[in-house]
């Protein structure tokens, strides 16, 4: 779900990094056009990693207890898809007299209190839920507000942006900056809609396991 995997393949989500969009130094509009952008990608960041910390912290529970019973044929099971992580702690739950409800809406409730023993798995179930609960709520609004920007930058006339940067930079080395930002700034833009797309993805994949599915 991004750019930066954190964790071991199919053990984790990949988490998402922060950006600090560049200055062009002669265009305040444009400027202007990437600091909102700079602020909708660190949005979705935020919204992505809270999912990807949450199942890190799944990820970390089920292998100490996998570890603890010498479970080969269950950890054999979570190498092949990281989703099963969910499975397995739900399983563990279920049978300790918790159980999910998933509203239409895709909200996702932990209904009874379990024991003590697996306190440390039943608090990162509850912290995967809270993840994906803000991510259900923001994601509309965020992929709205990325493929607004996505449409601004796409609206740049390029050519002239780049003769702008050569006629209006002070010296060559200026100009290499510049041009430089610029590219890093659009690359930076162009990957939002794909976050979003995946962080739908990968949303819809975990309440689909919460359902039974």
């Amino acid at each position: 779900m991004g750019a930066c995997n954190s964790t071991p393949k199919n053990k984790g989500i990949a988490e998402v990094k922060t950006i600090k969009m560049k200055e062009i130094g002669f265009d305040e509009n444009l400027n202007e056009v990437f600091q909102d952008s700079e602020s909708v990608l660190n949005n979705i960041a935020e919204t992505n990693n809270g999912i990807a910390e949450a199942h890190n912290k799944l990820v970390e529970a089920v292998d100490a207890r996998v570890k603890e019973a010498k479970d080969t044929e269950t950890e054999a099971l979570l190498k092949k898809e990281y989703q099963q992580y969910v499975v397995t702690a739900l399983t563990w739950l279920k049978e300790d007299g918790c159980t999910p409800s998933v509203a239409a809406d895709g909200t996702i409730t932990l209904e009874g209190d379990g024991s003590e023993e697996k306190k440390l798995v039943r608090e990162a179930v509850e912290a995967l839920i809270e993840g994906l609960k803000t991510c259900t709520l923001s994601l509309p609004e965020l992929t709205k507000d990325v493929a607004g920007l996505a449409g601004k930058v796409t609206e740049i006339d390029m050519s002239e942006v780049q003769s702008n940067i050569k006629d209006k930079a002070s010296n060559p080395m200026q100009i290499a900056k510049d041009l430089k930002s610029l590219k890093d700034n659009m690359s930076a833009v162009s990957k939002g809609p794909k976050i979003c797309d995946q962080m739908k993805t990968t949303t819809t994949e975990l309440v689909g396991k919460f359902r039974g599915n």
